[in-house]
């Protein structure tokens, strides 16, 4: 992976990672806090489905191999400290099926991000050896 997209990486998920912590401790005043129809469900899913994705491309950015179960366990640690934390927060209330979205999200998004990086290594593999090889006595 080039040393830019690394970076690129890191700081997208730092970015999405404090804005998710931000957005789901944010007292909420102008609705009840668990909509009876669990509408709120699908947000969480969606989420964490965008914090595994991008764990999967920051570890594999760090380590040049993806840790799936280690971007996975991370997900969930923080949707587990993420809805306890909330008990503070005035009009929020823990939920363990808000918990269950987040790891089911954080499933979908590590899988797209396993499929994903192998089409990305699956292209750069292809883009090398289409290159034609350096005549013999040149050096690159």
């Amino acid at each position: 992976m080039p040393h830019r997209l690394k970076w690129a990486t890191w700081i997208l998920l730092a970015c999405y990672w404090l804005a998710l912590s931000v957005a789901t401790h944010v007292p909420s005043y102008d609705h009840a806090p668990s909509p009876p129809d669990n509408s709120d469900k699908l947000g969480h899913f969606v989420a964490f489905a965008g914090l595994g994705f991008l764990l999967l491309w920051a570890t594999a950015a760090a380590t040049r191999r993806a840790r799936p179960a280690w971007a996975l366990a991370m997900a969930a640690i923080y949707g587990g400290l993420d809805e306890w934390a909330q008990r503070f927060v005035p009009s929020r209330v823990p939920d363990v099926w808000d918990f269950l979205a987040d790891v089911r999200g954080s499933l979908v998004g590590v899988g797209i991000g396993i499929l994903t990086l192998a089409c990305a290594q699956w292209l750069w593999w292809r883009r090398r050896v289409a290159e034609p090889a350096a005549p013999p006595g040149t050096s690159s």
